[in-house]
C-alpha cells in the first residue's frame, strides 16, 4: 500500500453545494479530495470551500477544472445573433479542442 501522499489548495469556492459537485467530478476522474470549510451541518452557510487534492494528483485535477471551463465557454448554450455558418464553423472548433483535451485526460489517467 502507497503512502499518503500531502493535500494541497487546489481552489476555494463559494459555498458547500459547489464544492460538492467539484469534488464529485474529481472523484469521477481518479481523483480523492478533501474539502474543507463550512461543508457541514443542516444549513448552507455562506463562506469559501478549499477544495484538496493529492500532491500527486495536482496537475490532473488542474487540467480537469481546466478542460471543464473550456466545455463551459465554448458550450452552445444559445446563440449570440451569428450567421449559421459562423456557428456551425465555431462548433467544429470547440469539439476538436474537447475531443483533444479529453485524450490528453485519458493518457494522463493511463487508459
Amino acid at each position: 500500500m502507497e503512502p499518503a501522499s500531502p493535500m494541497v489548495r487546489l481552489i476555494s469556492v463559494a459555498g458547500a453545494f459547489p464544492a460538492r459537485v467539484l469534488a464529485a467530478r474529481l472523484r469521477s476522474v481518479g481523483v480523492p479530495s478533501e474539502l474543507h470549510g463550512t461543508t457541514g451541518g443542516p444549513y448552507p452557510l455562506p463562506g469559501l470551500v478549499d477544495v484538496l487534492v493529492p500532491v500527486t494528483k495536482l496537475l490532473l485535477a488542474r487540467e480537469v477544472l481546466l478542460a471543464d471551463a473550456v466545455d463551459a465557454l465554448f458550450s452552445p448554450s444559445r446563440p449570440l445573433g451569428r450567421a449559421a455558418a459562423l456557428r456551425a464553423g465555431h462548433e467544429r472548433r470547440t469539439s476538436a479542442r474537447r475531443r483533444r483535451l479529453r485524450r490528453r485526460l485519458r493518457r494522463r489517467q493511463g487508459r
